[in-house]
């Protein structure tokens, strides 16, 4: 394989950096063998101090990047709050075990 230097230089591809406003969360997620782990709810703490619960997250799409060298998990997704719908992100850190919404 490597008669052309094909396959030679391959690497990661690393997704540069997270834009957007980073805010770290609890959550509850499911864990299922095999599969990557999969948001229920989770809760945050707003600008304004109070800590707020989001529910009945919808996730649209997932997919595995590499941010600044470290795996992750992206879920874009959805959720309803006071009959709004908001779109935002949630990111999972393979190596570091943690959660953060970025909106």
């Amino acid at each position: 394989m490597g008669v052309f230097g094909i396959g030679t230089n391959v690497k990661r591809i690393d997704s540069g950096i997270i834009r957007g406003k980073t805010y770290p969360i609890a959550c509850m997620a499911w864990y299922a063998p095999g599969r990557p782990p999969c948001p229920l709810l989770f809760k945050f703490e707003g600008e304004d101090g109070i800590l707020q619960t989001i529910t009945g997250v919808k996730i649209n799409c997932t997919d595995y990047k590499c941010y600044d060298g470290e795996q992750v998990n992206e879920y874009k997704c959805d959720a309803v709050l006071g009959g709004i719908r908001y779109g935002f992100k949630l990111i999972f850190y393979i190596m570091d075990n943690r959660w953060v919404m970025i909106v």
